[in-house]
């Protein structure tokens, strides 16, 4: 993707003060992040200079800082006039600094750490943080200035901007891009925290369906105490929350470990696999979720371990499968 500015750099007050009125009237009118961070940096291009910007987030699992969002700045000097390249997921591993960082080996980990700005006039004349400032210096870069991200008490991440021109930035530039760190903040923790509320409601709307699902479970039990008229409905129920094209109970006769298909539901079936089928438990995944009272998710179905009764499903068309064991008062019954 890519974005052009006409005009080169104005640092002045003015210019500076309408970017970030622009960048809050973004922000208040987008909620998609990826649209928030072209936005400002298309803003940001007409008042300061970069070739390359890197917005870091934190991971707080693995404690490090990867490169959401990477771009760089296109030149063209017959028309005076910048662009802003979008940097591919499968491209940044090919740029001087990596996707992912450790705090203690990047100028934004310390940022992240010490909330504080860092400012390079001359990287060429630093000798700290070797594993992101000596690419950079091979890349012909510069300058590197780097801000934190950061709302409220929140951590986010860092903004790092790096640029050709010695001595790029100054502390004008610092004030200002912190002003417009802080409104990417905050955009960074509304969209956090609105994922948060969508990702409980769905979390809510599924725990009602299954109570939904539960309470006509009973219902349907409590009506019909005929297994072979009682089973379709089950699996009836049952679909619309776990999607599946077949259904059934074996019954295990104990005397001679032996199952037997009691009850099927199967409507694309070509009659390989049907009721009063019987096969033994020993070599059959129904006997291990019965022996071992657990679960099996078998995918893809594969004849090594269980050869009989996964051939037979297999010979339907059946990929993948899962075997639930039925027990009562620690005793097994069916499955």
């Amino acid at each position: 993707m890519h974005w052009q500015s006409q005009s080169p750099p104005n640092n002045s007050a003015g210019l500076r003060y309408r970017a970030l009125l622009e960048i809050t009237s973004t922000i208040a009118q987008r909620h998609d992040l990826d649209g928030i961070v072209q936005e400002l940096t298309q803003r940001l291009l007409n008042v300061i200079n970069f070739d390359y910007v890197y917005f870091l987030l934190h991971d707080p699992d693995t404690n490090r800082l990867n490169a959401n969002w990477v771009a760089s700045v296109l030149h063209d000097q017959r028309t005076n006039s910048k662009q802003v390249k979008w940097i591919s997921n499968e491209e940044i591993p090919k740029l001087p600094i990596p996707k992912t960082l450790a705090l203690d080996e990047a100028p934004a980990g310390w940022v992240w750490e010490h909330q504080k700005p860092i400012l390079y006039p001359d990287i060429t004349r630093e000798s700290s943080f070797p594993r992101v400032l000596n690419p950079l210096r091979a890349a012909g870069l510069i300058s590197h200035c780097v801000l934190p991200l950061t709302h409220a008490d929140a951590r986010l991440g860092a903004i790092s901007f790096m640029s050709r021109r010695e001595s790029a930035y100054d502390e004008a530039d610092v004030e200002f891009l912190q002003h417009a760190a802080e409104q990417l903040a905050a955009a960074l923790r509304n969209a956090s925290e609105r994922k948060a509320v969508l990702a409980d409601q769905e979390r809510l709307a599924a725990e009602r369906d299954r109570l939904r699902l539960l309470l006509e479970l009973n219902n349907v039990l409590v009506s019909n105490l005929d297994l072979h008229a009682l089973f379709p409905a089950i699996s009836q129920c049952l679909r619309r929350v776990v999607r599946h094209d077949y259904a059934s109970v074996a019954v295990l006769d104990p005397p001679t470990d032996m199952l037997r298909v009691y009850a099927l539901v199967f409507p694309e079936g070509k009659g390989l696999v049907h009721e009063e089928m019987i096969f033994p438990a020993e070599s059959s995944p129904a006997g291990w979720a019965l022996k071992y009272r657990k679960p099996l998710i078998v995918d893809p179905l594969a004849t090594k371990e269980f050869p009989g009764e996964i051939t037979s499903m297999m010979s339907e068309g059946v990929r993948c499968a899962c075997w639930l064991p039925l027990i009562v008062i620690k005793r097994q019954l069916e499955l």
